[in-house]
């Protein structure tokens, strides 16, 4: 009897863990996202007077420094998510808030500098990128899985929204204050720096289960970023996804010719693996910073919006970001197959983008936000994500380093989206042609090319995956690591002889 009250005490203990950490994550990722968007308004005006005023330019600069962001953050996301692995997560969350400090510290002081200015918009983005979006969704898939891994990323998008309500109510009372000094909101990034660096010091738990397990014997820094091998700081080593396992491959065709469960359980792994990351890959070309900077181009030269209408919009959108992710997208997730909440989330995120560069009457684009709220800014991924991270643990795949690979295929489109939008509108203004199709370019990548891919997987496919599904491919995954160990062994006792 103690003992099975002993075990009922340890479940409550390990899920009051579990909701002690989402929150933790998301109250950070809201302190990260303040960060981003405190100078939401001022930043594009601060490059747009250094650049004396140029749209087309500013459109350019702002796409060219996110495409930046996005290829820097290939090899900061890979490196950053193996040491986590190593080390822990809690440390990594500094490096945002750090990074925060001094930028806006440097940007206060040297606002008339174009090169100050623009490479503090990519190192401020690139670290709150990293400590936000790897470590939280490591953090994450270190305590919770399946639906509980998917509500979890909904509440982290919530959180977004929450960030967003209050980043340009609190920008906008500065640039009031101030007398609209562009410079005056990089202050106040500094000190959120602060204010998070504190948080995660106090509030944030370790949830790395290797690292706690390893507490006499802590690795220290500089052991393990010297034991990192090329393959484990090498930027591409996602590619490794969407690769065939070479052991798993030879043992399937030498041993067992597709006779064995487990070792084509493993292979059906890691072929259904590849098409759900695609799909969440192209989704993030949707996500709030792969679009901010042709939105807010959009607001100022066809909406005629000056800066506190743009902050009316981005507080009312971020209100019902809030509610959408605190309880529309959880309700959805909860209550239909995360099959048909990624096609209806695609779905109407494709019409909601259409519409907003179908014309430029400012009451549709307020409109459109009403079909994108439960799909809104990559919430469309939540359930692919949780399929992904399930299938890919069961796969032997590190929870940080998965972590830094999914980040690193969102960096790459990071990289890649901005540009595409940016020079996009810049040849349309420059060729007369209408602008607003850029809205229907960013409609094709991250809604319906997604879900053409979703379409190609069978419904058993995108299922959760039960305990005896996990037990086969690892069991696989053993057996065929088994024989390839027996091959080596043999070929080298043969090489004795």
């Amino acid at each position: 009897m103690p003992t099975v009250h002993s075990k009922v005490e340890a479940r409550k203990n390990d899920e009051k863990l579990k909701t002690r950490t989402m929150y933790a994550v998301c109250f950070s990722i809201f302190l990260s996202v303040l960060q981003h968007v405190i100078q939401l308004q001022s930043e594009p005006l601060l490059i747009r007077r250094l650049v004396n005023k140029n749209p087309v330019v500013t459109a350019q600069v702002m796409a060219n420094t996110s495409g930046l962001i996005g290829i820097l953050g290939l090899l900061v996301n890979q490196i950053g998510g193996k040491l986590s692995d190593a080390l822990g997560r809690k440390y990594f969350y500094l490096v945002g808030p750090f990074t925060s400090f001094v930028c806006g510290l440097l940007v206060n002081s040297f606002s008339n500098s174009f090169s100050v200015v623009t490479i503090c918009r990519v190192l401020r983005t690139l670290m709150t990128g990293f400590s936000s979006s790897v470590m939280c969704s490591a953090s994450l898939s270190d305590v919770l899985e399946g639906k509980q891994l998917s509500i979890a990323h909904s509440y982290l998008g919530a959180s977004v929204g929450l960030a967003v309500i209050f980043a340009p109510i609190v920008e906008g009372y500065i640039l009031k204050k101030t007398n609209m000094s562009l410079q005056s909101p990089a202050l106040a990034l500094s000190t959120l720096g602060v204010i998070h660096s504190l948080f995660i010091l106090y509030a944030i738990p370790e949830t790395n289960a290797s690292v706690l397990k390893q507490s006499d014997c802590k690795v220290s820094f500089l052991n393990a970023l010297f034991n990192l091998d090329f393959a484990s700081i090498n930027p591409f080593s996602f590619m490794s996804i969407f690769r065939e396992d070479p052991i798993l491959e030879t043992a399937q065709r030498e041993k067992y010719k597709n006779l064995n469960p487990n070792i084509n359980a493993a292979l059906d792994n890691r072929r259904i693996i590849k098409r759900l990351v695609l799909v969440s890959t192209f989704q993030s070309f949707l996500e709030g910073k792969n679009v901010n900077d042709i939105v807010q181009v959009w607001q100022r030269e066809h909406l005629k919006w000056d800066a506190f209408g743009m902050r009316d919009f981005t507080v009312t959108y971020g209100i019902l970001c809030f509610l959408a992710g605190q309880f529309l997208t959880p309700t959805l997730l909860r209550n239909i197959t995360g099959r048909n909440f990624t096609s209806l989330t695609n779905t109407l995120n494709a019409f909601g983008f259409i519409m907003r560069g179908a014309t430029e009457i400012p009451i549709i684009f307020w409109w459109c936000i009403v079909p994108m709220l439960p799909g809104v800014n990559g919430a469309s991924a939540s359930a692919v994500k949780s399929m992904a991270t399930d299938r890919c643990i069961a796969a032997g795949v590190g929870r940080g380093e998965l972590s830094a690979w999914l980040n690193n295929l969102r960096a790459l489109v990071l990289a890649v989206a901005p540009v595409i939008y940016g020079n996009f509108y810049a040849f349309c203004v420059s060729n007369k042609i209408y602008p607003g199709i850029t809205f229907t370019i960013a409609a094709i990548f991250g809604a319906i090319i997604p879900e053409i891919l979703h379409q190609t997987l069978k419904i058993s496919e995108t299922k959760t995956l039960t305990r005896e599904d996990k037990y086969m491919i690892i069991e696989g995954r053993k057996l065929a690591s088994l024989q390839n160990m027996k091959k080596l062994m043999q070929t080298s006792s043969k090489k004795v002889e």
